[in-house]
């Protein structure tokens, strides 16, 4: 029990945290203190730490006082009555004091404030709910409470231990997972959350192949944890192992053999699973085949690490150490106490002996799922868990073979190593055990098994089947000869009996020769029977490569007797003999699925992908189902249809299909062999283009390594796979590494195929992308422009290649703001894509959001943001939230709202997209500084001035750091930076960055260039913003020239600049030199499409002030009574109206229209003061002054001198000069 000053100082760290006096990790840091240090009160270590105030504390004291007094003076009563949040409780579990565990044991964690206090029973715990229907249909939401919660459960899927496993529809992403939920009966009990979460936490920073993916983990609105996975569909190890051995005299001994060494390599991939878990540091503790899922397209898994445990890298491990967020909450686990499923654990799991578990635990389970692979029972079965357990640390249990004769010896000696008694006399890591493994589906010999001498004799005779026929020839003549030698030697000598003792000697070592000559005999007749099977095999290949060549002539000779051969087309061919082959049922279906390969490999070619696959799905099933799920035609015509799914954005199952071909090739044929190089470099490539980068580099290295010894440097081949390479560079960001690789991949195919083959022309266009996403668009748009009509000429005009090129140098065009060059472009390219592939096919999504990016740079708006939403929301639907895609199209429809001024909606799409990609990329990939360069620009607009600085001066500074100070990267982050310099009015030192931004424009890309212009206008503002309007004036007119000859009067960036010339002239007094800049201001505006009123407005309003002030009050009535008309049907009620009709009555007075100033007048001034909270600071009591001031000098004029004076009263009330203030135009808004 915890002692009364224990409880009180958990009361007062849990009130001070829940009125927000404190902080969470305040409160565990001062409870931690108090551990060592428990004669000193809680509030003053929190005092003394400088967490929480003396004032504060003393409320406290008060507090706590009353609240022990109002519960009978007990403070554990008191704690009962606290609601806690569970993740509170739970790190406050993690401090491993008495003291402090009991008293959190009197809080109440779930009990709603105004709820009475869970029951329970006699012993204190948590009733148990009865057992759910497993059959029940059920749906219902998890998730926290809203208007679109996101998972919605479907069907109970499984039970065990203290989750439940559901089948749920995840409601973002239209797709079925697997939601794993804590049970009733433990779902308040505080470890088995904290257990349950750490799970979680586990296995989602676990991230390989064969581990389950973590998508989410929460909390439902009643604050229990779930988390939510993939949902593999297939079933556990268990079963299939059960399968497998309940159908043991149902399968032909072929059959059963192959189904036996899929079974192994999937074991063999659990073993990787589990060596990559040891290399994080994590134990799962609990391996055994219900916890291995085996899915339907190859997948293994390995399921549930609710009893993993953290216990550090092993020495050597380059993985860095798993360390959970919840860790620190989670008790340790009592030794003494077993953990784990009794059949499959170690004897030292079973002993309790928790401190000496270690990978070798692992290990051992591995050994007892192997057993039951190989026998179709555990180790150990016994009617209760004691005897198990006791069975276990004795090692007591037979061997496999014992249990199941037709166990290998090897396979035999393999399971009972890693089973070894004593963990040192086991393997030393799952690879280990692997490696062992591989060698045995080698036909190799294993580390732990002595093969006898037949057995080595049968392998080297496997191997040396030459040698082994002349020797056993030469054996049977040489043992005819010793058999008539020993026939003399036994007559003559009979009465001998060493003699006797020679040739009895000599007859034990003949039976041994004739036992070794008939295995020879046997392994040859095995041997003759697999070059019969190979010569028949070539012959069938042989008579149906003539029987597919005929066919093919046949197609292409005189197709149509009626028309000139040289006006049908290939495609007219091919759909000709696609009729023919439906007439011809006498063709064996192995030569009907080859001539469909062939068919549909010219459909792909010809870039008619939905065309091939159909083609190529009929082939492949042809093969399978005559030849076999693994012969090699179906594997070539697997591969083949995996490339066309991939064409029309059957992505996943194009991933799933090069995995299942890849797998294949190597189990058959080994990692070099051309058929395994091809696959895996079509994997690779899928993956560098699924944004799947830790997969696709290391793939992608490996299979140009075999490639280069398997062909030599510039066998085509190789030069794919070079390409392949790259790409995956590319794709991770590894741009520096990319070019070499595409360069000289360049100029070997050049060399090989000549300057207009498509091999070249396609790596001119992946050379040009590199060089686009590397800032070297001077080198990206001639190679583009010289590749596209060469592409067109030799593909035609609506290929892929072709369209991915023309979209290429779009793209590049945008890069370098070329515009105009890139948007017609990009509206030809998108039917085109659409045509071609589909509307919803990823390529064409990209073409949608290229497009949209160049509406968006232009500032048409109204185009840009329908066709960035719909994009986005196609991309999610297709490719998912992670996809690069996917981020790309999210952050362009950020910036087109922060462009529109939606800078709210645009926020959290920029916090998205950056985290997203910091997380894939790193912080110092360009992508990311991108990202992180708008979502500080974004800071800017939403005055978060602070933020926005400290992000764009992080970026500057790792820009200059990756790509040096000229790069085009560094000088966005360089104006960037100036530019929050100068909305936080920090002149001086916007200025020096803003210098150095233009000058390393002007050096890099020209006085003319946009980027150049566009530093000239910051420097500009910066030179205005420091009173510097003379060095301001000159740059503004060189920049407004340069954006007005280049973009035209109406693109945003010319009228920004033409505003800020404005402001700077009417600043400096120049009045005249600014009123054409308004009326071009006026003229732009007025020419909108789609028209912009309110803009439209503004620059009427900012004309007709600027000919007041030149006195102009005859030109200036007319344009300020246009404003007063718009201003009053768009916005009857704004300041800025009451504003224009102040200032149209200033204009009629000045024209002596006494009569009709006066009301606008009374009505300006009285409308003013209504709205006087609207007005920007900076201009209100100047507009306020003026607008009295305008009705002294109306009724001075009007020789009316008591209303004069009166409302000259008014203005010495605002203790204001009289006149025009000189800050008229401080801002483009505010003036208006």
């Amino acid at each position: 029990m915890s002692p009364p000053t224990a409880d009180r100082n958990l009361l007062f760290g849990i009130l001070s945290l829940q009125i927000d006096f404190i902080t969470r990790d305040a409160l565990i840091a001062a409870l931690n203190a108090w551990v060592l240090e428990k004669h000193r009160p809680l509030g003053e270590i929190l005092v003394a730490r400088g967490d929480l105030s003396e004032a504060r504390r003393t409320l406290l004291e008060l507090l706590v006082d009353e609240h022990v007094r109002q519960h009978g003076g007990d403070p554990r009563r008191c704690l009962a009555t606290l609601v806690s949040a569970d993740s509170t409780r739970t790190v406050l579990l993690g401090i491993d004091d008495l003291d402090v565990r009991d008293s959190l044991g009197h809080l109440d964690v779930d009990r709603p404030p105004d709820g009475p206090a869970r029951a329970t029973d006699a012993t204190g715990s948590i009733p148990t709910a009865p057992d759910p229907d497993p059959n029940a249909t059920v749906t219902y939401v998890v998730g926290p409470d809203g208007p679109s919660p996101r998972y919605r459960v479907l069907r109970l899927h499984a039970q065990g231990g203290i989750g439940s496993v559901s089948v749920a529809l995840d409601s973002e992403l239209n797709r079925q997972v697997a939601l794993k939920q804590i049970q009733e009966p433990y779902a308040d009990h505080p470890e088995s959350r904290s257990r349950f979460v750490l799970e979680a936490e586990i296995t989602g920073g676990l991230e390989h192949p064969g581990i389950v993916p973590v998508y989410s983990l929460g909390h439902d609105p009643n604050g229990r944890p779930f988390y939510a996975m993939r949902f593999v569909e297939g079933d556990s190890l268990k079963h299939a192992i059960a399968r497998f051995h309940a159908n043991a005299d149902r399968h032909d001994p072929g059959r059963r053999i192959l189904e036996f060494r899929q079974l192994l390599r999937r074991f063999l991939d659990i073993c990787q699973a589990i060596a990559y878990a040891h290399s994080r540091g994590v134990l799962h503790r609990d391996m055994k085949p219900g916890n291995v899922m085996v899915g339907r397209f190859g997948e293994t898994l390995v399921v549930d690490w609710g009893l993993a445990k953290v216990v550090g890298t092993p020495e050597g491990s380059d993985e860095a150490t798993l360390r959970p967020p919840s860790s620190v909450g989670v008790g340790q686990t009592v030794a003494g106490k077993a953990v784990g499923t009794p059949s499959y654990m170690s004897p030292e799991q079973a002993d309790g002996r928790l401190d000496l578990l270690g990978p070798a635990s692992d290990v051992y389970s591995l050994g007892a799922t192997l057993y039951a692979l190989l026998t179709g029972r555990p180790p150990v079965e016994d009617l209760d868990t004691p005897s198990i357990l006791e069975r276990v640390r004795r090692g007591d249990f037979p061997p496999p073979r014992l249990v199941n004769p037709d166990v290998p010896p090897a396979l035999d000696a393999l399971c009972l190593k890693a089973m070894a008694l004593t963990p040192t006399d086991r393997y030393p890591s799952p690879l280990a055990l692997a490696a062992d493994l591989e060698a045995w589906l080698a036909d190799e010999p294993v580390s732990c098994y002595r093969e006898p001498p037949p057995v080595r004799a049968r392998r080297w005779a496997r191997r040396h089947q030459g040698l082994v026929s002349a020797a056993a020839a030469a054996f049977v003549i040489g043992f005819a000869a010793l058999a008539a030698l020993a026939v003399v030697i036994t007559s003559s000598n009979r009465r001998l009996d060493a003699a006797n003792f020679l040739l009895a000697t000599a007859n034990t070592e003949l039976a041994d020769a004739n036992t070794r000559i008939l295995d020879q005999n046997t392994q040859l007749q095995a041997t003759n029977a697999a070059l019969d099977r190979s010569r028949a095999e070539a012959l069938r290949e042989r008579d149906q490569s003539r029987v597919v060549t005929e066919f093919l002539i046949t197609s292409f000779r005189s197709p149509d007797p009626g028309r000139d051969g040289r006006t049908i087309t290939i495609v007219e061919i091919l759909t000709r003999s696609l009729d023919d082959l439906r007439d011809r049922d006498a063709l064996a279906p192995p030569t009907r699925a080859a001539i469909l390969n062939a068919i549909g490999q010219s459909y792909r070619g010809l870039g008619l992908t939905r065309e091939a696959v159909d083609v190529l799905e009929e082939a492949r099933a042809l093969s399978a189902e005559h030849l076999g799920p693994d012969h090699p035609d179906t594997l070539r015509s697997q591969n083949e249809l995996g490339m066309a799914y991939w064409d029309v954005g059957r992505r996943d199952e194009a991933i799933a299909m090069h995995e299942a071909t890849l797998r294949a090739w190597r189990s058959t044929l080994g990692d070099d062999h051309p058929e395994t190089i091809t696959t895996r470099g079509n994997l690779a490539g899928a993956y560098a283009d699924s944004s799947r980068h830790a997969e696709a580099v290391p793939l992608a290295e490996a299979n140009l390594r075999a490639a280069r010894s398997a062909y030599g440097p510039d066998h085509p081949d190789t030069l794919t796979s070079q390409n392949t390479l790259a790409f995956a560079y590319q794709n991770a960001g590894r741009l520096d590494e990319a070019a070499p690789l595409l360069e000289a991949n360049l100029e070997a195919v050049r060399l090989a195929h000549g300057d207009d083959h498509p091999v070249t022309l396609t790596a001119r266009s992946n050379l040009a992308e590199a060089y686009r996403e590397s800032g070297r668009w001077d080198e990206a748009i001639p190679l583009l422009q010289a590749t596209l009509p060469a592409m067109r000429a030799a593909l035609g005009d609506d290929h892929p290649d072709t369209l991915r090129t023309q979209s290429n140098l779009a793209t590049a065009f945008l890069s370098a703001h070329r515009w105009d060059e890139a948007i017609p472009l990009l509206e030809a390219t998108l039917p085109a894509m659409r045509s071609k592939h589909g509307d919803d096919h990823p390529v064409t999504l990209t073409a949608r959001s290229n497009l949209a990016g160049a509406y968006q740079q232009t500032g048409r708006w109204d185009e840009a943001i329908p066709l960035l939403e719909a994009t986005l929301q196609a991309m999610r639907a297709a490719l998912g939230d992670d996809h690069f895609n996917t981020m790309a199209a999210r952050n362009n429809l950020a910036t087109a709202y922060a462009s529109s001024g939606r800078s709210a909606e645009a926020l959290p799409h920029f916090e998205a997209t950056h985290r997203a990609l910091q997380s894939i990329f790193g912080d110092d990939h360009p992508t990311t500084m991108t990202a992180l360069n708008n979502l500080a620009v974004t800071y800017q607009k939403t005055d978060r001035l602070d933020d926005a600085i400290a992000l764009h001066e992080r970026n500057l500074h790792a820009a200059r750091s990756k790509f040096g100070d000229d790069h085009a990267h560094t000088l966005t982050s360089l104006n960037n930076l100036a530019g929050a310099y100068m909305d936080a009015a920090r002149w001086d030192e916007a200025i020096p960055f803003a210098e150095a931004n233009l000058r390393a424009a002007r050096s890099t890309r020209g006085d003319d260039h946009p980027d150049t212009l566009r530093a000239k206008n910051n420097l500009a503002e910066a030179y205005r913003g420091a009173g510097r309007r003379d060095e301001a004036i000159p740059l503004l007119d060189q920049a407004l020239d340069g954006l007005q000859t280049q973009f035209g009067a109406q693109h945003p960036w010319t009228t920004r600049t033409r505003g800020n010339l404005i402001l700077a002239l009417e600043e400096a007094g120049r009045h005249s030199d600014a009123e054409p800049l308004h009326r071009d201001q006026l003229d732009a505006d007025g020419r909108r499409e789609p028209a912009d009123e309110p803009a439209y407005a503004d620059a009427l309003a900012m004309l007709g002030l600027n000919l007041l002030i030149q006195r102009e009050h005859a030109e200036a009535g007319p344009v300020l009574r246009e404003c007063l008309e718009l201003r009053d049907r768009l916005d009857p009620g704004a300041w800025t109206t009451a504003n224009t009709r102040s200032m149209l009555g200033e204009a009629l007075t000045n024209l002596g229209q006494f009569d009709e100033a006066e009301p606008l007048l009374l009505d300006g001034r009285r409308d003013l003061e209504d709205q006087a909270d609207a007005i920007p600071d900076q201009v209100r009591e100047s507009r306020r002054r003026e607008s009295i001031e305008r009705l002294v000098r109306l009724y001075e004029s009007w020789g009316k001198p008591e209303p004069a004076a009166r409302w000259r009263r008014e203005v010495a009330a605002l203790r204001a000069e009289p006149g025009l203030p000189d800050d008229v135009f401080a801002g483009s808004e505010a003036g208006r």
